[in-house]
């Protein structure tokens, strides 16, 4: 379902919280060999965990996005660049027409709001100030690729059930979870809560299908997010085509008209 996109400050913030989370080719998944119960360990897990993440120099996807939060409910399509350790770029359409479009550095974040004629141009870190989220490139990178993010990396733990290989771990107030299916040990789902500052995220990965270098990539992404600024914030990624590892070009340019805000 599509909704109607009013051009209020609240789209500001549903567009750099998409630049948080952004998830064609449906041949199987890519049988991978799984170890006898009896042989598993946190660190074996965790290792294969690791060793299933994506590898891409490049992503070029084009996206569905479904998002509901901070007094609005809209659908819009996207695409979405990444280079590696270097820039995140993408793009978002309201019936066919860009509204907005955001470029992510190692260090910066930057926004053109088409509907209003302003720009954004500010330090990473304001991602995490105005939203209690972490926000760190690193971490926007893996949840765009799909991969785990530890936040707590210290003494995990493993609960072995028929449904799923539950990976977690707390440090004082914060807590980090893995869910892997168990044949394949692909991340199903991972969250992360800190409870001293009432922020949480919850990113559940679906739809795996191989790209066509073979890697298995999560086409159907949703993520929960909540915090004391944002309130409860639901997003859907769903990705119609993938292509990795082929070089691409990230245009932005700010037009002399537009308005700096910050």
């Amino acid at each position: 379902m599509i909704y109607a996109l009013k051009s209020t400050p609240k789209l500001s913030k549903f567009l750099l919280l998409a630049v948080l989370l952004v998830a064609s080719s449906c041949k199987s998944i890519r049988k991978i060999t799984s170890a006898k119960p009896d042989e598993l360990s946190p660190a074996k897990v965790q290792q294969r965990m690791i060793r299933n993440q994506v590898q891409a120099e490049w992503l070029t996807g084009k996206a569905k996005i479904g998002f509901e939060g901070l007094g609005q409910k809209m659908g819009a399509t996207s695409t979405i660049k990444l280079r590696k350790d270097s820039v995140l770029w993408m793009n978002v359409k309201k019936l066919g027409f860009e509204v907005a479009r955001v470029k992510v550095t190692q260090d910066s974040v930057f926004m053109l709001n088409r509907l209003r004629n302003q720009y954004i141009a500010q330090d990473l870190d304001y991602l995490e100030q105005e939203y209690n989220l972490p926000a760190d490139f690193n971490s926007l990178q893996a949840l765009i690729l799909g991969n785990p993010i530890f936040y707590v990396n210290r003494n995990l733990k493993l609960e072995n059930t028929p449904e799923a290989y539950h990976l977690f771990a707390s440090e004082g107030t914060k807590v980090n979870d893995f869910w892997l299916a168990p044949e394949s040990f692909l991340l199903n789902k991972m969250s992360f809560e800190d409870k001293s500052s009432q922020r949480s995220l919850a990113f559940l990965l679906q739809e795996y299908a191989e790209t066509a270098d073979n890697q298995n990539f999560s086409y159907l992404r949703n993520v929960d997010l909540n915090s004391r600024e944002t309130g409860q914030v639901s997003i859907e990624i769903s990705f119609s085509k993938v292509v990795l590892n082929e070089p691409t070009a990230f245009k932005f340019d700010i037009p002399k008209r537009y308005t700096r805000v910050d």
